[in-house]
């Protein structure tokens, strides 16, 4: 009995193995193909990223010889444009024959201004404040300068100059100062009939602001008051050691009016031509007249 048993048991058991079998091949079949078909997809994924980071690579190798080539015609540009400008070819414009005999000496001082700063050449560059105050340094006569280009390597300096308002004598020297206060040696228009002489002891030179225009407004205001009242002044001086004072001198009078900046100019001048009749009046000779206090009158 038992070794029946034990036969039909190992029968059963390999009775059993054929179905096992048969489903591990299908699982193997099954896992191998699913393996085959990951494998072959995945290559697929990475051509398709090769053949993509290829293209963008391509695309920028272009950009970057587009963008160099874009460079380089750039700075040919600058190049032919440079070689223009720095073979500029300048003319001088002046507003009359006199200055134009001078024309020589501005054009070289707007090369040497253009060869200390080079990139200037360029209009759009041309810093139009260091131009003026270069020439107001050099040649202080020339009150502005207006720079204009006519194609490729011209252009045109027009000049304008300053009219002087008085002869300012200072020792030895004689300049011309002009309604700003500046003065200068050179002068293209009719001398002033206005002299001012200056013997305050500060020094001077051409092109510097002798006075502000404040104090050259006093000045106008005085002479103009005193030509209402048909009185000429011909000359101004300024005394020794002081800033403040200005001494009038009166075609026809043999004395100086005395007056001060810190006064309105005209209350001074209404002053001295009252002060002038009462004088004339009495035939006195006075040395000076001083009017520097309001609603007072001395005299020497």
């Amino acid at each position: 009995m038992s070794l029946l048993g034990r036969k039909k048991t190992k029968q059963r058991s390999s009775a059993n193995n054929g179905p096992r079998r048969m489903r591990d091949d299908i699982i193997k079949e099954s896992s191998a193909f699913q393996l085959n078909r990951t494998i072959s997809s995945f290559r697929k994924q990475q051509d398709e990223v090769s053949e993509r980071s290829i293209h963008h690579k391509r695309q920028d190798l272009q950009k970057a010889f587009l963008q160099r080539i874009g460079m380089s015609l750039a700075a040919l540009v600058v190049l032919i444009l440079l070689s223009f400008q720095l073979s500029l070819v300048i003319s001088i414009q002046t507003p009359d024959t006199a200055s134009g005999q001078q024309a020589a000496t501005y054009k070289k001082i707007l090369i040497d201004y253009y060869a200390s700063r080079p990139a200037e050449r360029f209009k759009p560059f041309l810093n139009q404040d260091a131009l003026h105050q270069y020439f107001l340094s050099h040649v202080p006569e020339v009150k502005t300068v207006r720079i204009e280009t006519f194609g490729a390597g011209m252009a045109t300096a027009k000049l304008t100059f300053r009219q002087p308002l008085a002869q300012w004598s200072s020792g030895e020297k004689m300049y011309f100062v002009d309604e700003s206060g500046v003065t200068f040696e050179r002068n293209y228009f009719a001398p002033p009939k206005l002299t001012v002489k200056d013997q305050s002891g500060a020094p001077l030179s051409g092109g510097q602001e002798v006075v502000n225009q404040r104090f050259l407004s006093f000045l106008g205001q005085a002479v103009s008051q005193f030509a209402k009242n048909n009185l000429s002044v011909s000359e101004i001086v300024l005394p020794q050691d002081t800033v403040r004072q200005v001494l009038f001198l009166i075609e026809g009078k043999g004395y100086a009016v005395k007056m001060t900046v810190d006064r309105a100019a005209v209350a001074q001048v209404d002053q001295a031509v009252k002060a002038m009749r009462f004088i004339d009046e009495r035939r006195l000779r006075p040395e000076y007249l001083d009017v520097r206090v309001d609603q007072r009158v001395f005299y020497k």
